[in-house]
């Protein structure tokens, strides 16, 4: 799906996210912003990269003289991030199978699939109330 210039591959099972960009409400204040700042030869990271939207916005931005490291944990989600990379032909990404944390510590990562299925847990115990 193409989505403000670039093209983003949609993860049907994490509907928050592809979900969200699908129908246009996606973090709109946070895109309005990176566009306005990200500019030619910068250098981006993008840290839980989902399913690579603001990876293909960086990767645009920045142009072939910049650089865009792409960190995304989640197997699932890497798989679609590889593929929104693809897609852009964005030649100026590093997508990065790893977590990034502030301790040394290993710590387990929640998948998106679990986040998923607690957000919709929330919200329907909120409903019942």
């Amino acid at each position: 799906m193409t989505i403000n210039g670039v093209v983003v591959a949609l993860n049907a099972n994490y509907p928050i996210v592809s979900g969200s960009l699908a129908i246009g409400v996606y973090e709109p204040y946070e895109t309005e912003f990176f566009l306005k700042n990200v500019c030619v030869g910068d250098v981006v990271s993008d840290i839980g990269a989902n399913v690579g939207y603001f990876t293909a916005l960086a990767a645009k931005a920045c142009g072939a003289t910049g650089r865009v490291f792409s960190f995304e944990p989640d197997a699932e989600n890497f798989a679609f991030l590889t593929k929104t990379i693809a897609l852009n032909h964005a030649e100026n990404v590093k997508a990065i199978q790893k977590g990034i944390s502030n301790t040394k510590e290993r710590e387990p990562c929640l998948s998106a699939k679990t986040i998923e299925v607690t957000i919709g847990f929330m919200l329907r115990a909120k409903d019942e109330r």
